[in-house]
Protein backbone atom coordinates (compact mmCIF):
# COMPACT_ATOMS: atom_id res chain seq x y z
CA UNK A 1 0.00 0.00 0.00
CA UNK A 2 1.05 3.59 -0.43
CA UNK A 3 2.53 4.89 2.81
CA UNK A 4 3.40 8.40 1.67
CA UNK A 5 3.03 10.71 -1.30
CA UNK A 6 4.79 14.03 -0.77
CA UNK A 7 5.73 16.88 -3.11
CA UNK A 8 6.36 19.57 -0.45
CA UNK A 9 3.55 21.64 -1.88
CA UNK A 10 2.11 22.19 1.61
CA UNK A 11 5.05 24.28 2.68
CA UNK A 12 5.77 25.77 6.07
CA UNK A 13 5.91 22.48 7.92
CA UNK A 14 7.24 19.08 6.87
CA UNK A 15 4.05 17.10 6.33
CA UNK A 16 4.21 13.89 8.38
CA UNK A 17 8.00 14.25 8.78
CA UNK A 18 10.48 14.61 11.54
CA UNK A 19 13.65 16.38 10.50
CA UNK A 20 17.34 16.22 11.31
CA UNK A 21 20.73 17.12 9.96
CA UNK A 22 22.34 20.27 8.68
CA UNK A 23 21.45 22.68 7.11
CA UNK A 24 18.05 21.63 8.40
CA UNK A 25 14.95 21.93 6.27
CA UNK A 26 13.86 24.78 4.05
CA UNK A 27 11.41 25.11 1.19
CA UNK A 28 12.48 26.36 -2.20
CA UNK A 29 10.15 27.64 -4.92
CA UNK A 30 12.88 28.75 -7.35
CA UNK A 31 13.93 25.34 -8.67
CA UNK A 32 11.22 22.72 -8.15
CA UNK A 33 11.20 19.64 -10.30
CA UNK A 34 8.00 20.54 -12.14
CA UNK A 35 5.89 23.04 -10.22
CA UNK A 36 5.41 24.59 -6.82
CA UNK A 37 8.01 23.68 -4.22
CA UNK A 38 11.00 21.47 -3.48
CA UNK A 39 12.71 20.82 -0.17
CA UNK A 40 16.31 21.38 0.85
CA UNK A 41 17.63 19.50 3.86
CA UNK A 42 17.25 16.12 5.53
CA UNK A 43 13.68 14.95 6.07
CA UNK A 44 13.14 11.69 7.95
CA UNK A 45 10.17 9.37 7.47
CA UNK A 46 9.28 7.00 10.31
CA UNK A 47 8.26 3.49 9.31
CA UNK A 48 6.12 1.29 11.54
CA UNK A 49 6.70 -2.46 11.65
CA UNK A 50 7.89 -2.58 8.04
CA UNK A 51 10.49 -5.06 6.82
CA UNK A 52 10.36 -4.20 3.11
CA UNK A 53 9.65 -1.03 1.16
CA UNK A 54 9.92 0.70 -2.20
CA UNK A 55 10.81 4.40 -2.21
CA UNK A 56 11.10 7.02 -4.94
CA UNK A 57 12.69 10.43 -4.60
CA UNK A 58 13.67 13.10 -7.09
CA UNK A 59 17.07 14.58 -6.24
CA UNK A 60 19.24 17.39 -7.55
CA UNK A 61 22.65 18.70 -6.54
CA UNK A 62 22.69 22.47 -6.74
CA UNK A 63 25.64 24.79 -7.24
CA UNK A 64 28.21 25.18 -4.48
CA UNK A 65 28.15 21.59 -3.29
CA UNK A 66 31.46 20.30 -1.97
CA UNK A 67 31.77 16.96 -0.20
CA UNK A 68 33.75 13.75 -0.25
CA UNK A 69 32.71 10.51 -1.91
CA UNK A 70 31.47 9.31 1.48
CA UNK A 71 28.74 11.96 1.59
CA UNK A 72 25.49 10.20 2.51
CA UNK A 73 22.43 10.77 0.37
CA UNK A 74 19.96 8.13 1.61
CA UNK A 75 19.94 6.19 4.88
CA UNK A 76 17.83 3.35 6.30
CA UNK A 77 17.88 2.59 10.02
CA UNK A 78 16.25 -0.27 11.85
CA UNK A 79 14.06 -0.01 14.94
CA UNK A 80 17.20 0.02 17.13
CA UNK A 81 18.57 2.97 15.12
CA UNK A 82 21.32 0.85 13.56
CA UNK A 83 22.24 2.02 10.06
CA UNK A 84 21.47 -0.93 7.80
CA UNK A 85 21.81 0.89 4.46
CA UNK A 86 23.40 4.09 3.30
CA UNK A 87 23.90 5.33 -0.24
CA UNK A 88 26.49 7.98 -1.03
CA UNK A 89 27.80 9.93 -3.96
CA UNK A 90 29.46 13.28 -4.65
CA UNK A 91 31.09 15.29 -7.43
CA UNK A 92 33.65 17.57 -5.75
CA UNK A 93 36.52 17.76 -5.17
CA UNK A 94 36.92 14.48 -7.09
CA UNK A 95 33.96 12.91 -8.88
CA UNK A 96 33.10 9.55 -7.41
CA UNK A 97 30.69 6.75 -8.22
CA UNK A 98 27.53 5.83 -6.38
CA UNK A 99 28.18 3.41 -3.52
CA UNK A 100 26.03 1.40 -1.09
CA UNK A 101 27.03 0.30 2.41
CA UNK A 102 25.21 -2.29 4.52
CA UNK A 103 25.06 -3.02 8.26
CA UNK A 104 27.37 -0.20 9.30
CA UNK A 105 30.19 -1.13 6.91
CA UNK A 106 32.86 1.50 6.30
CA UNK A 107 33.64 0.21 2.80
CA UNK A 108 31.03 -0.03 0.05
CA UNK A 109 29.77 -3.52 -0.72
CA UNK A 110 28.19 -2.36 -4.00
CA UNK A 111 29.14 0.50 -6.28
CA UNK A 112 28.46 1.80 -9.76
CA UNK A 113 30.84 3.55 -12.10
CA UNK A 114 28.21 6.17 -12.88
CA UNK A 115 29.50 9.57 -11.76
CA UNK A 116 26.87 11.86 -10.35
CA UNK A 117 27.18 15.47 -11.53
CA UNK A 118 24.87 18.45 -11.01
CA UNK A 119 23.10 17.82 -14.30
CA UNK A 120 19.51 18.41 -13.29
CA UNK A 121 16.91 16.34 -11.52
CA UNK A 122 17.33 12.57 -11.23
CA UNK A 123 14.70 10.12 -10.04
CA UNK A 124 16.05 7.44 -7.70
CA UNK A 125 14.04 4.36 -6.77
CA UNK A 126 15.06 2.08 -3.91
CA UNK A 127 13.83 -1.40 -3.05
CA UNK A 128 15.03 -2.73 0.31
CA UNK A 129 14.26 -6.00 2.09
CA UNK A 130 15.28 -6.30 5.75
CA UNK A 131 16.33 -9.92 6.25
CA UNK A 132 19.10 -12.12 7.65
CA UNK A 133 18.89 -14.29 4.53
CA UNK A 134 20.92 -13.87 1.36
CA UNK A 135 18.18 -13.49 -1.24
CA UNK A 136 18.20 -12.12 -4.80
CA UNK A 137 17.67 -8.38 -4.88
CA UNK A 138 17.47 -7.63 -1.17
CA UNK A 139 18.54 -4.19 -2.37
CA UNK A 140 17.92 -2.59 -5.76
CA UNK A 141 18.65 0.96 -6.88
CA UNK A 142 17.30 2.56 -10.04
CA UNK A 143 18.16 5.91 -11.55
CA UNK A 144 15.70 7.36 -14.06
CA UNK A 145 14.10 3.95 -14.46
CA UNK A 146 17.32 2.00 -15.08
CA UNK A 147 18.66 -0.50 -12.52
CA UNK A 148 22.19 0.53 -11.59
CA UNK A 149 22.86 -1.45 -8.41
CA UNK A 150 21.71 -4.68 -6.68
CA UNK A 151 22.75 -6.60 -3.57
CA UNK A 152 21.85 -10.18 -2.57
CA UNK A 153 23.49 -10.32 0.86
CA UNK A 154 21.88 -10.16 4.28
CA UNK A 155 20.61 -6.73 5.32
CA UNK A 156 19.54 -7.53 8.90
CA UNK A 157 21.97 -8.36 11.68
CA UNK A 158 21.51 -11.68 13.45
CA UNK A 159 19.39 -11.01 16.54
CA UNK A 160 18.84 -7.48 15.27
CA UNK A 161 15.73 -5.33 15.60
CA UNK A 162 12.57 -7.00 14.26
CA UNK A 163 11.70 -4.22 11.85
CA UNK A 164 12.86 -1.04 10.17
CA UNK A 165 12.74 2.36 11.84
CA UNK A 166 13.40 5.34 9.57
CA UNK A 167 14.21 6.44 6.04
CA UNK A 168 16.36 9.56 5.80
CA UNK A 169 16.40 11.47 2.53
CA UNK A 170 18.97 14.05 1.47
CA UNK A 171 21.73 13.18 3.87
CA UNK A 172 24.83 15.09 4.93
CA UNK A 173 26.03 18.15 3.09
CA UNK A 174 24.15 21.19 1.84
CA UNK A 175 23.07 22.08 -1.68
CA UNK A 176 20.79 19.16 -2.39
CA UNK A 177 17.07 19.41 -3.07
CA UNK A 178 14.30 16.82 -2.98
CA UNK A 179 10.90 16.55 -4.60
CA UNK A 180 8.13 14.06 -5.41
CA UNK A 181 8.79 11.41 -2.76
CA UNK A 182 6.69 8.25 -2.59
CA UNK A 183 6.92 5.19 -0.33
CA UNK A 184 5.14 1.82 -0.78
CA UNK A 185 5.21 -1.30 1.33
CA UNK A 186 4.40 -4.78 -0.03
CA UNK A 187 0.88 -5.17 1.34
CA UNK A 188 -2.42 -4.98 -0.53
CA UNK A 189 -3.21 -5.40 -4.21
CA UNK A 190 -2.07 -1.95 -5.41
CA UNK A 191 0.95 0.23 -4.64
CA UNK A 192 2.82 -2.84 -3.39
CA UNK A 193 5.90 -2.63 -5.58
CA UNK A 194 7.90 0.05 -7.42
CA UNK A 195 6.34 3.49 -7.06
CA UNK A 196 7.23 4.58 -10.60
CA UNK A 197 7.78 8.14 -11.66
CA UNK A 198 5.28 10.79 -10.66
CA UNK A 199 4.63 14.39 -9.69
CA UNK A 200 2.62 16.00 -6.94
CA UNK A 201 0.51 18.97 -8.06
CA UNK A 202 -1.17 21.16 -5.45
CA UNK A 203 -4.49 22.89 -5.93
CA UNK A 204 -5.42 25.53 -3.37
CA UNK A 205 -8.68 27.21 -2.39
CA UNK A 206 -9.45 30.11 -4.70
CA UNK A 207 -13.12 30.81 -4.09
CA UNK A 208 -16.22 30.05 -2.06
CA UNK A 209 -17.77 26.60 -2.30
CA UNK A 210 -21.23 25.39 -1.33
CA UNK A 211 -20.75 25.81 2.44
CA UNK A 212 -19.19 28.51 4.61
CA UNK A 213 -20.17 27.70 8.19
CA UNK A 214 -16.97 27.91 10.19
CA UNK A 215 -15.90 31.09 11.94
CA UNK A 216 -12.94 32.80 10.38
CA UNK A 217 -10.13 34.45 12.29
CA UNK A 218 -11.55 37.67 10.85
CA UNK A 219 -14.67 37.07 13.02
CA UNK A 220 -17.08 36.22 10.21
CA UNK A 221 -17.98 33.37 7.86
CA UNK A 222 -17.54 35.37 4.67
CA UNK A 223 -14.93 34.41 2.04
CA UNK A 224 -13.31 31.85 4.33
CA UNK A 225 -11.24 30.55 1.43
CA UNK A 226 -9.03 33.63 1.77
CA UNK A 227 -7.92 32.41 5.21
CA UNK A 228 -6.75 28.94 4.17
CA UNK A 229 -5.21 29.25 0.74
CA UNK A 230 -1.76 30.68 1.36
CA UNK A 231 1.32 29.25 -0.31
CA UNK A 232 4.69 29.57 1.32
CA UNK A 233 5.03 29.50 5.08
CA UNK A 234 1.48 29.29 6.50
CA UNK A 235 0.23 32.43 8.17
CA UNK A 236 -1.19 30.79 11.26
CA UNK A 237 -2.91 33.96 12.37
CA UNK A 238 -5.34 33.25 9.51
CA UNK A 239 -7.60 30.22 10.01
CA UNK A 240 -11.15 28.92 10.28
CA UNK A 241 -12.46 27.18 13.39
CA UNK A 242 -15.52 25.49 14.88
CA UNK A 243 -16.53 23.18 17.71
CA UNK A 244 -20.06 22.60 16.39
CA UNK A 245 -20.75 19.10 15.11
CA UNK A 246 -21.70 19.05 11.44
CA UNK A 247 -20.38 22.48 10.55
CA UNK A 248 -18.27 22.49 7.39
CA UNK A 249 -16.51 24.69 4.88
CA UNK A 250 -16.17 23.90 1.19
CA UNK A 251 -13.95 25.82 -1.19
CA UNK A 252 -13.49 26.07 -4.92
CA UNK A 253 -9.94 25.21 -5.98
CA UNK A 254 -7.41 26.20 -8.62
CA UNK A 255 -7.47 24.40 -11.97
CA UNK A 256 -4.78 22.10 -13.28
CA UNK A 257 -3.51 21.60 -16.80
CA UNK A 258 -1.99 18.23 -17.68
CA UNK A 259 -0.73 16.60 -20.84
CA UNK A 260 -2.94 14.16 -22.72
CA UNK A 261 -0.55 11.35 -21.78
CA UNK A 262 -0.63 12.14 -18.04
CA UNK A 263 -2.59 9.87 -15.69
CA UNK A 264 -4.03 11.10 -12.38
CA UNK A 265 -3.29 8.31 -9.91
CA UNK A 266 -4.77 9.72 -6.68
CA UNK A 267 -6.40 12.74 -5.10
CA UNK A 268 -5.79 13.60 -1.44
CA UNK A 269 -7.05 16.44 0.71
CA UNK A 270 -4.29 17.97 2.88
CA UNK A 271 -4.76 20.44 5.72
CA UNK A 272 -2.72 22.28 8.32
CA UNK A 273 -4.62 22.12 11.60
CA UNK A 274 -4.53 21.88 15.40
CA UNK A 275 -6.90 21.67 18.36
CA UNK A 276 -7.12 24.39 21.01
CA UNK A 277 -7.83 22.23 24.07
CA UNK A 278 -6.46 18.96 25.38
CA UNK A 279 -9.64 17.02 24.58
CA UNK A 280 -10.59 14.76 21.70
CA UNK A 281 -11.04 17.02 18.68
CA UNK A 282 -11.41 15.08 15.43
CA UNK A 283 -11.70 16.65 12.00
CA UNK A 284 -12.94 15.37 8.66
CA UNK A 285 -11.07 16.24 5.45
CA UNK A 286 -13.11 15.99 2.28
CA UNK A 287 -13.92 16.67 -1.31
CA UNK A 288 -17.12 17.32 -3.25
CA UNK A 289 -17.32 15.73 -6.69
CA UNK A 290 -20.30 15.10 -8.93
CA UNK A 291 -22.70 16.58 -6.41
CA UNK A 292 -21.67 14.27 -3.57
CA UNK A 293 -19.51 14.99 -0.53
CA UNK A 294 -16.87 12.44 0.47
CA UNK A 295 -15.32 12.81 3.92
CA UNK A 296 -12.44 11.06 5.61
CA UNK A 297 -12.71 9.08 8.81
CA UNK A 298 -12.09 10.98 12.04
CA UNK A 299 -8.67 12.62 12.04
CA UNK A 300 -7.59 13.29 15.61
CA UNK A 301 -5.80 16.62 15.93
CA UNK A 302 -2.84 17.52 18.13
CA UNK A 303 -2.30 20.68 20.17
CA UNK A 304 0.53 21.80 17.87
CA UNK A 305 0.04 22.70 14.23
CA UNK A 306 0.67 19.72 11.96
CA UNK A 307 -0.15 18.47 8.50
CA UNK A 308 -2.94 15.93 7.97
CA UNK A 309 -3.96 13.86 4.95
CA UNK A 310 -7.47 12.69 4.16
CA UNK A 311 -8.70 9.72 2.15
CA UNK A 312 -6.54 8.52 -0.73
CA UNK A 313 -8.99 8.65 -3.65
CA UNK A 314 -7.42 6.50 -6.37
CA UNK A 315 -10.56 6.92 -8.50
CA UNK A 316 -13.29 9.53 -8.50
CA UNK A 317 -15.68 8.37 -5.74
CA UNK A 318 -18.58 9.94 -7.64
CA UNK A 319 -18.08 7.73 -10.69
CA UNK A 320 -15.78 4.88 -9.66
CA UNK A 321 -13.68 5.68 -12.73
CA UNK A 322 -10.19 7.15 -13.11
CA UNK A 323 -9.90 10.88 -12.54
CA UNK A 324 -10.17 13.28 -15.46
CA UNK A 325 -8.73 16.78 -15.61
CA UNK A 326 -12.20 18.35 -15.85
CA UNK A 327 -13.28 16.53 -12.68
CA UNK A 328 -10.29 17.87 -10.77
CA UNK A 329 -11.07 21.37 -11.97
CA UNK A 330 -14.68 21.01 -10.78
CA UNK A 331 -13.71 19.76 -7.31
CA UNK A 332 -14.55 21.47 -4.07
CA UNK A 333 -12.34 20.77 -1.06
CA UNK A 334 -12.96 21.40 2.61
CA UNK A 335 -13.13 20.45 6.28
CA UNK A 336 -15.96 19.38 8.58
CA UNK A 337 -16.51 18.89 12.32
CA UNK A 338 -17.77 15.30 12.91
Amino acid sequence: MRLLTEGFETVGHPLLWSVSGSPGVSYNTSNPRINGTALQGTPVYRLQNNVEFFARFAYIITSGFNASIAAVRFTVRDANNLTVLRIGWAYQPTPGPLAAYFLGATQPQVSNSLLFFPQGWSVFEVHFRYTTQALPDNFELRRNGVTIMTHDGATQPVNGAPSLGTLEFGGTGAFNMLDDIAINDTTGTVDNSWCGDGHVVAVRPNGNGDASQMMGSDSNTVNNFELVREAGTPNRTNFVESDVSGQRDLYAATDITIKASDVIRRVQMWADARKQQAVNSPLHLGIKSGGGEHWSADTELQLDWAGYVGTDHRVNPATGNPWMQAEINALQIGVRIP
